[in-house]
């Protein structure tokens, strides 16, 4: 053969060569797949550490129920939220051996919430979504009957013993002065079937205590029927616009939109605000 002419099989053999090199190449170049690109690459887990009533936690854009769940694993403390959109809230939060109120305090800021004793021990937490001032009952004074929670009636279990006599109860407390006792029965009425029940929220529902008045708003809002929602109606008169504002979201989620609209003409340019944006999210027409 020529030297000078190359052969096809030569040509074959030498486009084989050329091409193995070539995928052996962008096999080096590939992104690798394999366990290192399994491993997770969420945030990183919550921090937390509570020893000697002291807590310390460090968290980076966590709901807040999960990082209160996580916080009761370890202190013993159970919270009960009364406003979904509370417990969704995403929080961010670093801090190291604070005392355990204190601590519950900087993890809930900006939300009302509540504390139950047993004793001198903080046994519960009730968190609702009302970001306005908070009036918070002091720790237990074993001195004093006012916040001695010895003092306070079991509401549930006089309830279950006899209603006249656990409504009584109840009613009661929400005409005293005793902010706790108030929120621990509107607590058992919450789960109430009764319409008396709704009555005794309609009432809570203007106590001059924001807190009180919030978690009386967190119950109507799981009542079924007429009856909760002239109860609602009547918080629009309620002097406090960020209150009555928490009214209109309520109202609209039970469909009342024509109570909604009324608050069009409201005094407070934010409730009127609000009052349109419920609208348009709920798709109004006229």
């Amino acid at each position: 053969m020529d030297q000078g002419t190359i052969s096809p099989m030569s040509s074959v053999k030498s486009r084989s060569l050329k091409l193995v090199i070539t995928v052996v190449f962008s096999l080096f170049l590939w992104p690798r797949i394999g366990p290192a690109s399994e491993e997770p690459q969420g945030r990183i887990p919550a921090r937390i550490h509570f020893e000697k009533g002291r807590l310390t936690v460090t968290a980076t854009e966590m709901a807040l129920k999960d990082l209160l769940d996580e916080v009761k694993k370890r202190s013993g403390v159970s919270f009960e939220f009364r406003d979904p959109k509370a417990a969704l809230k995403i929080v961010t939060v670093e801090f190291k051996s604070r005392p355990l109120e204190e601590a519950l305090k900087t993890l809930l800021r900006g939300l009302s919430f509540f504390f139950s004793y047993e004793g001198n021990r903080l046994v519960r937490v009730l968190v609702f979504g009302s970001e306005q001032a908070v009036s918070q009952p002091s720790r237990p004074r074993p001195a004093s009957p006012l916040y001695h929670p010895e003092s306070l009636p079991d509401f549930d279990e006089l309830l279950e013993k006899s209603r006249e006599e656990g409504l009584k109860a109840i009613a009661n407390s929400l005409r005293g002065n005793n902010s706790e006792a108030k929120i621990l029965a509107i607590d058992a009425l919450q789960s109430l079937d009764d319409p008396r029940g709704v009555t005794l929220l309609s009432e809570a529902l203007s106590d001059s205590d924001s807190t009180v008045k919030t978690s009386a708003l967190s119950a109507l809002r799981e009542k079924e029927g007429s009856q909760p929602i002239t109860a609602l109606r009547k918080g629009l008169q309620d002097p406090d616009p960020s209150f009555r504002i928490e009214i209109l979201e309520a109202l609209a989620e039970k469909g009342q939109l024509d109570s909604v609209r009324s608050a069009l003409s409201d005094r407070n340019q934010q409730v009127r605000e609000k009052a349109a944006e419920l609208l348009q999210t709920y798709k109004e027409t006229e």
